[in-house]
């Protein structure tokens, strides 16, 4: 008689655990868990940072204010910088080494008279020599410690007298100029200084002293070329 072959059970019993001391050995069926691979394609360049503010034409940026409308002045040290420059502008302003308010309408004042008696000699220059008058001009400029600001109530000003081509230094600077300016009330003491490295008059006019220089542009209209084309470079050379 053949042997009948055992039926296995389903489903099959549960192992028993490992002893301690031995690895379990996984099954060759068991297949790990799927895992999301990220995904790598070809590469971008990272974004282009945004364009720098630039400061409008004229200047910096505005500033910021805070909500009280006024910037603040913070720091101890700062507010007391400024209390010591408030301290010795008043002592000089006592003492007279700042020029008063007054002081500087009675110097601007000068200065606008001085271009007025220089436009008047020009029109004389003109009609001696048979050139229209409406053509010539000439004006003053003014260089030095004036024109920066450096100056106290006793200090001269520095004007430079810009002539037309047709008005020479010898004669019509040192000679007719001169006897125009003393037969002006508020001028006196003319002196000229003609072997000067720098030719020029010295005299004061309504109490103030100014030194005059000469300088002769190779036109004709010399004041409106000292506004564009000269003022520059007479200064450099003058200043």
């Amino acid at each position: 008689m053949a042997a009948i072959a055992p039926v296995p059970c389903w489903p099959p019993p549960p192992l028993a655990p490992p002893a301690a001391g031995l690895l379990a050995v996984a099954s060759p069926s068991a297949s790990p868990d799927p895992q999301t691979l990220p995904f790598v394609g070809p590469g971008r360049p990272p974004p282009r940072p945004p364009p720098p503010r630039l400061p409008r034409r004229g200047g910096s940026p505005p500033q910021q204010l805070p909500r009280g409308g006024e910037p603040r002045i913070g720091g101890p040290i700062f507010v007391g910088e400024i209390r010591v420059l408030s301290t010795v502008t008043q002592f000089l302003k006592d003492e007279g080494a700042i020029p008063s308010p007054e002081d500087e309408k009675r110097r601007e004042k000068v200065i606008q008279e001085l271009k007025e008696i220089v436009m008047q000699w020009a029109k004389s220059v003109a009609r001696e020599q048979s050139v229209p008058q409406r053509l010539a001009t000439a004006t003053v400029l003014t260089y030095g410690s004036y024109t920066l600001g450096a100056h106290g109530p006793e200090s001269d000003i520095d004007v430079l007298c810009v002539g037309p081509c047709i008005a020479t230094l010898q004669y019509h600077f040192f000679v007719v100029l001169r006897q125009i300016l003393e037969g002006r009330p508020e001028v006196s003491g003319v002196q000229t200084v003609e072997s000067a490295k720098v030719p020029l008059m010295r005299f004061r006019f309504a109490g103030i002293a100014i030194d005059l220089t000469y300088a002769q542009l190779p036109v004709i209209d010399a004041s409106k070329a000292s506004r564009f084309h000269w003022h520059h470079n007479l200064l450099l050379f003058f200043g």
